[in-house]
């Protein structure tokens, strides 16, 4: 089989061993690939003469391929973090040949009407740098990886539980480690505390087992128990008996170890190497030819609606093809004109744009953009008055532009319509407005710029609403209010228009009081008006859903000053410079 692999992580889908297979790989120097690419340009890059059987497509939700033609020969894709961008990502799935995803993915996907995708463990260890060492542990318990809170809600809480365990062990918790530090950190711990965001058997848990580390997993893991044992191979943890755990099996180092060397024993056969190897195998026994007739009524879709799929897709990179904006807008203005979706996603194109050349320093092009953003926006307000979503895009995207007080009417409009009876879209073929420039715990060191809590619950309540949409549609209605509320709160606070602020600001918490950061803005606005007892209350339900916000930790512990509570202000402090000591690189 000749195969065309790319464009991402080539290293993790190396060529097995003594393959017999043609494996060529694009998306590198020898053969680039820039997104929004054709497929014909793809492929005349290729080798001369050497045509491929089958295109594996790697990690679509940060590259999209040309969702906007069929592929001249079969694709197939593997899919990782789907939960990012799943309501615009499924739209493009339906026209690829066949998917591998891991199991929730495999799940939610078949909810939305994917049949052709399979469960494939995407991940494994490499022999050559996962190595059990003869050196002393250096670390009792250690945590490395991401710490997106907005997305890893149930980390954060058990990180700052662990985080006060350094008092009685050596703790580390660290993120961005790479190459030999990071396996020596591995394989000097005793224990290697782990979740997946997914529920799937993520690389560090191959990687800690193989580099002779006990490995903890969250009981919530959907996979695990496919390749490693609860007390046998692995330790499997909730939130509420973590440190138990922890504390039985570091003062029992022989049960400790026996659990540890059986677990390595067991995830030996499971490397990079081998998965690959079971994917080509799959890859083999597919039909393609019936699968790609099943596809044939997607691909005789209006060429306007696969322009909006693409561009859809395309808008879940960090970087947007201008031609697909140009090709959306295009139809948008003639083909499109009466489809409100369309005209949705083509004025969000266009404002992403008009952000980035406003980023880069290009006044006069982002003016221009903006301008012909305002027209779909007016276009879409006029001929829909009741769709929420044209309003609340309009009034985000402005907002992000710094255009705060255009932005409060459309705010206010689209809240308007939602405490009557405005119609909201599904997520499954509308497009929201996310601001590309949302920093995680408002901007507090935690997390690069990734994506905030109002993308993430979208992308959540998205990806579960094939089960049942009716849930989802409430769920939507009530995240999209509490977003335009939380913003619009912000703004009147901004301007000092202090008892609109705590308003809407309440009607945010009351709509979301699982969300923290309308309660955090709450605590601001009633600090302005004097009100120091109400305003603790807000900062610590904050902290209890997000404890790692320092910002919000140090405006608690000032108003616990003025409130002369000075042993609760020297506990909320002490905890937060706990916490900070045990993170790694961390400066609050």
């Amino acid at each position: 089989m000749k195969l065309l692999i790319g464009p991402c992580s080539h290293d993790r889908f190396a060529a097995p061993a003594g393959t017999l297979h043609n494996l060529v790989y694009f998306g590198s120097r020898e053969i680039q690939y820039e997104i929004g690419m054709g497929w014909g340009e793809l492929f005349g890059r290729l080798p001369a003469g050497w045509k491929p059987d089958c295109i594996l497509w790697i990690w679509p939700e940060y590259m999209m391929w040309p969702a906007w033609e069929q592929c001249p020969v079969p694709l197939a894709t593997v899919v990782g973090d789907w939960h990012y961008n799943f309501s615009a990502l499924s739209g493009c799935l339906h026209g690829c040949d066949y998917i591998f995803a891991d199991r929730l993915g495999t799940r939610r996907l078949q909810e939305h009407g994917i049949d052709h995708v399979e469960w494939w463990p995407a991940y494994g260890h490499s022999p050559d740098q996962c190595q059990r060492r003869n050196e002393a542990p250096l670390f009792d318990v250690t945590f490395i990886g991401r710490l997106n809170f907005h997305s890893h809600r149930t980390r954060s809480r058990y990180l700052a539980k662990l985080a006060l365990f350094k008092e009685h062990y050596r703790v580390r918790i660290a993120r961005d480690i790479h190459g030999p530090d990071y396996f020596e950190a591995l394989a000097r711990s005793r224990i290697v505390v782990n979740d997946g965001v997914r529920g799937e058997m993520n690389m560090r848990a191959y990687e800690a087992t193989a580099c002779g580390a006990l490995l903890f997993m969250h009981a919530d893991n959907l996979e695990i128990s496919e390749f490693l044992r609860d007390g046998k191979d692995c330790v499997y943890f909730e939130e509420d008996n973590l440190l138990s755990l922890l504390t039985h099996y570091l003062k029992n180092e022989s049960l400790r170890r026996r659990v540890a060397d059986s677990g390595w024993h067991c995830i030996q056969q499971h490397t990079s190497e081998q998965h690959m190897a079971d994917l080509i195998g799959r890859l083999e026994q597919l039909d393609f030819q019936s699968l790609r007739r099943d596809l044939s009524g997607f691909w005789s879709q209006p060429d306007a609606e696969l322009a909006h799929l693409a561009s859809r897709g395309f808008m879940m990179g960090s970087v947007m093809p201008v031609n697909a904006t140009k090709r959306l807008a295009s139809y948008a203005n003639q083909e499109s004109r009466n489809d409100w979706n369309a005209l949705n996603t083509a004025a969000v194109m266009i404002t992403r744009h008009a952000f980035q050349q406003h980023q880069d320093g290009n006044s006069a092009q982002s003016n221009t953009l903006c301008q012909q953003a305002a027209s779909f926006w007016q276009s879409l307000h006029e001929r829909w008055p009741e769709r929420i979503l044209s309003w609340a895009n309009y009034g985000l995207a402005l907002l992000t532009l710094g255009r705060s007080d255009d932005a409060a009417s459309f705010l206010l409009h689209a809240l308007e319509l939602m405490e009557g009876n405005g119609d909201l879209p599904s997520p499954d073929n509308s497009t929201i407005f996310f601001d590309p420039d949302n920093t995680y715990l408002g901007g507090a060191g935690i997390a690069p710029p990734t994506g905030g809590t109002f993308h993430v619950e979208w992308e959540r309540i998205a990806s579960g609403s094939g089960a049942d949409p009716e849930t989802a549609k409430n769920e939507l209605r009530q995240l999209v209010f509490w977003e335009c509320a939380r913003k619009l709160g912000g703004i009147y606070l901004a301007n000092g228009n202090t008892s609109q602020a705590i308003g809407w600001l309440q009607k945010a918490v009351n709509c979301r009081p699982d969300l923290e950061q309308a309660h955090d803005l709450l605590g601001n606005a009633l600090v302005e008006t004097g009100d120091l007892m109400a305003a603790t209350k807000s900062f610590e339900r904050s902290l209890e859903i997000q404890p790692w916000n320092f910002k919000t930790r140090q405006k608690l512990a000032d108003t616990l000053g003025e409130l002369n509570l000075w042993h609760k202000q020297d506990e909320v402090c002490r905890e937060g410079i706990q916490m900070a000591n045990a993170f790694e690189g961390l400066h609050p």
